[in-house]
């Protein structure tokens, strides 16, 4: 994936295991210690990168997006597109496979 790329519907992702995590009053929070950062999501972003387990692709955890939260399957899929894009620029999910 490049900037002017976006994620494949298709795309599956993984969880960055090696960075520090915690779960704390329902939002998530990360720490690269590389870059020096910590990053902090919201519940609903939480609950996306739930979904992320190695093997579901994008666009499945876009539909369950919506189910569970009652918006569009267009508005699912770009939200959650922008989410884990964002969220593998800062190293926190990584493409599966090649």
């Amino acid at each position: 994936m490049s900037e002017s790329t976006p994620l494949a519907p298709t795309a599956v992702l993984t969880v960055n295991r090696a960075l520090p995590q915690r779960e704390l009053m329902g939002q998530h929070i990360f720490v690269n210690p590389r870059r020096r950062e910590t990053v902090t999501l919201d519940e609903l972003a939480t609950w996306l990168v739930t979904q992320v387990d190695g093997a579901t692709p994008l666009i499945t955890i876009a539909e369950r997006c919506a189910a569970q939260f009652d918006v569009s399957a267009k508005q699912a899929l770009g939200d959650t597109r922008d989410l884990f894009e964002g969220l593998m620029l800062v190293g926190l999910l990584k493409p599966v496979g090649p």
